[in-house]
């Protein structure tokens, strides 16, 4: 068992080398035809602070809850300067993921007090592209999320890793303009952790 934090390459004073980062190649693995990616891989794309990113692989994940079957796509982001992120896609809803260590999330779970929201296995379904591990079709993880008023806090486990994200919710035209779409569909009814109107 090792400890840590994650840490930038500037804060290691370490320079990216130079041309396209390489990745494992997702299996060969047709979406299903009903479902609609909107980003494709290659995709380039400034999403203001957060920073610019190109779509390197997509994956179409789903999880059953009380016998009902949810899917939604995540669209594996890489980039030099912040590193990876992904966007995830659910009705027509965006979030953008960022990965944080286990000590900034047991901050995150002290100071806001997030409530338990969700809970089950989420299963992989298909894949494109690259993406940051081997990609195994059906291969599963456990999944826990906690809502606070502004943010979402989501945990990952497998036998092997447990990891941690922050996920925003952001509005689909902020996705459409950063990777150059005409439009994005409207979402469906409301996210739980979009923020309410004033």
């Amino acid at each position: 068992m090792f400890a840590g934090t994650k840490a930038s390459l500037a804060e290691l004073a370490l320079t990216p080398r130079k041309g396209v980062r390489r990745l494992a190649t997702a299996p060969e693995v047709v979406r299903p035809k009903s479902v609609t990616t909107w980003l494709d891989v290659g995709d380039e794309g400034a999403l203001g602070a957060r920073g610019r990113f190109r779509v390197a692989g997509i994956l179409g994940r789903s999880i059953k809850i009380d016998g009902e079957k949810f899917s939604w796509v995540e669209y594996f982001l890489d980039s030099v300067e912040p590193g990876f992120r992904w966007l995830s896609e659910s009705d027509g809803h965006w979030s953008f993921v960022t990965p944080i260590d286990p000590v900034r999330a047991r901050q995150v779970l002290e100071e806001e007090k997030p409530k338990p929201y969700s809970s089950g296995t989420a299963r992989v379904d298909w894949a494109a592209g690259e993406l940051p591990w081997s990609v195994e079709i059906g291969e599963t993880v456990d999944v826990s999320d906690w809502l606070g008023a502004t943010l979402m806090v989501s945990r990952e486990a497998t036998k092997d890793e447990v990891s941690y994200s922050l996920v925003e919710w952001i509005p689909p035209e902020t996705v459409a303009k950063a990777f150059s779409k005409r439009s994005l569909p409207k979402p469906v009814g409301r996210a739980p952790h979009q923020p309410r109107k004033r």
